[in-house]
């Protein structure tokens, strides 16, 4: 998968792309390569994030406050986009560093 889109790793429910491949226009059937829909990149944060600011677990919607009156947001909060991306920057630099120290052929500069 590409660092520039985590949200291969889900499948889009816009355009019905698969995980893995790209989203593609729903009328040409041609890909988006400059992109992928927003909802792909929604449902990815969803999916692999609690939200730092409602603690809505992974795969659950943010909800509004307060408690008394919470309903569930249809887009999740900011904070909950901004942690799944550093999650899954600190995640690809680790395997990118794990792959330099099993790799005896890879130099370093």
């Amino acid at each position: 998968m590409r660092l520039r889109f985590p949200q291969l790793a889900v499948a889009c429910t816009w355009c019905h792309a698969p995980i893995g491949d790209l989203c593609t226009n729903p009328s040409t059937r041609k890909t988006r390569g400059h992109d992928t829909h927003d909802v792909r990149r929604l449902t990815w944060v969803i999916d692999t994030t609690t939200c730092p600011h409602c603690a809505a677990a992974p795969g659950s919607p943010c909800m509004s406050a307060p408690p008394a009156l919470r309903t569930a947001l249809p887009q999740p909060h900011p904070g909950r986009e901004t942690a799944a991306q550093e999650a899954y920057a600190a995640q690809h630099a680790h395997n990118q560093q794990l792959q330099i120290a099993v790799d005896p052929n890879t130099r370093s500069t």
